[in-house]
């Protein structure tokens, strides 16, 4: 009977490891070391350091140009063609009495503006059933239906009303819808009226003084 076979002695036969590659020894109460962790780390951390610089070079850039803002980029009249057409700078550009005349001087005053440095000062007497107008033929961009604002300002303590007018293709005086401003306040107002739906030919103002004496006012800043 044969003698069985001695058992492959596996140990014997199995490689040797590296000796980096054996584990160090463990040191009582601290926790094995991992070195193969601090590479991958020290990756992740150049990553973010490159991540941080390219940002801030980003970040320098945008501080550095000048980026409108969609509202500052549109302006208040965008769209619209409104411009300023009288600042009235160096003359009265071409605005006259329209009738009844002798009860109205109009010319410069360098001494009170709201735009630039000047603006055309109206000085109206006293009604008595003939008020006076002044008006302007410079009327390029105007259309029927458009819109006009002026600044006009009150000084002392008279009182009236001014009220717009177009007169037409025609000659005819077309009066705006819009309700006249009643000069009650001293200061400067705004006031927007609306072109009657005629061919425009000329625009002003009707200016009627309810006191008894003569009735102060300036016009300035005229935009369509």
């Amino acid at each position: 009977m044969g003698r069985p076979e001695s058992p492959v002695d596996t140990a014997a036969d199995a490689p040797t490891p590296a000796a980096d590659a054996q584990p160090h020894a463990a040191v009582p109460g601290r926790a094995p070391r991992r070195y193969w962790r601090y590479p991958a780390a020290a990756v992740a951390l150049l990553a973010v350091a490159a991540a941080n610089f390219v940002l801030g070079r980003q970040s320098a850039y945008d501080a550095g140009r000048s980026v409108p803002s969609p509202a500052a980029s549109a302006g208040p009249a965008a769209g619209t063609g409104r411009q300023l057409r009288f600042g009235f700078e160096d003359s009265v550009a071409g605005w006259a009495a329209a009738w009844n005349a002798a009860n109205l001087r109009a010319d410069l005053d360098a001494g009170l503006a709201d735009t630039g440095q000047r603006s055309l000062r109206l000085e109206v007497t006293p009604d008595a059933g003939a008020p006076p107008a002044i008006g302007t033929d410079a009327v390029a961009g105007l259309h029927p239906g458009g819109m006009v604002t002026v600044r006009i300002y009150l000084a002392g303590s008279g009182s009236g009303q001014i009220r717009p007018y177009v007169q037409d293709s025609g000659g005819g005086i077309d009066w705006s819808a819009t309700p006249a401003l009643p000069l009650t306040r001293r200061g400067w107002t705004t006031y927007d009226w609306q072109v009657p739906d005629v061919t425009v030919r000329r625009i002003g103002f009707e200016v009627h003084n309810a006191g008894a004496a003569d009735l102060v006012i300036a016009l300035d800043t005229v935009i369509w």
